[in-house]
């Protein structure tokens, strides 16, 4: 990584670890204060700011894990944007917490377009303070397919109609070919996941930044899927071809039989998956529709179901990108797919 690259990322926690977590609510919100301060201080060249957040031996390192030196080296006030997204908070034991997740530069013309983040912060008398910094660059999502034409759109009104129950035109393998191959099947006017572990992700063949996209779905038993959005890069599991991505994921499950939606309700249907938990489930049975609307803002997102808003959380910079379908290896089932675009005031 660049010495001269600022990364700002302001914080949402989770921990896929801790079912229902209680005894650590409160330390939470004392990391993320710390964190919130500290990236701000470096947009706006606040030094002052930084000495008090970062022990004065706190290191830095780059993607291959050189040291760089304390944190104080890098340059402040370069107006780089910088969106965020933490997958994990760890408490390794009192006192000791890492914060794992991605990073997006949304500014143009940015030499680095992505890449994954991990820190340390220790406990100091009452307060929190970054010890060390790791960060690397990602690989970003291959580019769109540009030998077959794209489907014409079809709209109502302002709404795009992404999947109108006969056609999967709009939508590609996240290496941006439009075969889908034996990870999803149409019919009976749905577009559905087919089970098993070489399954891939799906992403619109549009980008959007700011939208409303409704759509309708079907939960198998003891299945899991979701719908992501503002990406920020593809989601390495395995050597060969990119299959999945990372971004903010809309979750969807069977509540009943899903093994992390029983017990954590940041993985339940509606939540921002493993970070925002739902103010209330509100997901019908495996085997019956349910009706989701995404409302992804600049400044903010909210997730509803069945007419109730399940979760609702704040974001730093907003950014072009793909929605997506995810693959879980098991069977849901989508229909009525629309989107609509929100442009600016």
């Amino acid at each position: 990584m660049n010495q001269g690259r600022v990364i700002l990322l302001l914080v949402a926690f989770a921990s896929t670890t801790w079912p229902q977590v209680t005894d650590h609510s409160s330390a939470e919100r004392e990391v993320r204060d710390t964190l919130q301060r500290y990236f701000s201080a470096w947009q706006d060249a606040n030094r002052e700011t930084v000495n008090s957040v970062t022990r004065p031996a706190s290191t830095r390192f780059s993607s291959g894990g050189t040291r760089l030196g304390n944190l104080f080296g890098r340059t402040t006030g370069d107006n780089r944007k910088i969106a965020h997204f933490i997958r994990h908070l760890e408490f390794l034991r009192p006192g000791v917490a890492v914060a794992v997740g991605l990073w997006r530069d949304t500014t143009p013309g940015a030499a680095y377009a992505s890449g994954a983040f991990n820190y340390t912060l220790v406990l100091e008398g009452q307060s929190w303070k970054l010890a060390t910094v790791h960060e690397t660059l990602n690989q970003p999502l291959p580019a769109l397919d540009s030998s077959a034409p794209a489907e014409p759109l079809r709209k109502d009104g302002d709404w795009e109609i992404l999947f109108d129950g006969q056609s999967a035109g709009h939508w590609l393998t996240l290496t941006g070919a439009r075969d889908l191959g034996q990870s999803w099947r149409v019919a009976e006017g749905c577009l559905i996941s087919v089970p098993g572990s070489q399954g891939a992700d799906l992403r619109s063949d549009r980008e959007y930044r700011s939208f409303e996209m409704r759509w309708q779905w079907m939960a198998s038993a003891r299945s899991n899927s979701g719908v992501k959005y503002r990406l920020f890069g593809a989601d390495t599991i395995s050597f060969g071809p990119a299959r999945y991505a990372a971004g903010w994921e809309y979750q969807m499950a069977d509540d009943a039989g899903d093994p992390g939606a029983r017990v954590d309700d940041r993985q339940k249907s509606g939540a921002l998956y493993g970070v925002v938990p739902v103010s209330k489930p509100t997901a019908k049975p495996a085997g019956e529709w349910n009706e989701s609307r995404l409302l992804v803002m600049d400044d903010h997102v909210e997730h509803w179901l069945n007419g109730v808003m399940t979760a609702r959380y704040p974001v730093d910079f907003a950014f072009d990108s793909p929605v997506l379908l995810q693959h879980h290896a098991s069977e849901v089932r989508y229909r009525d797919i629309r989107l609509r675009r929100i442009l600016p005031h």
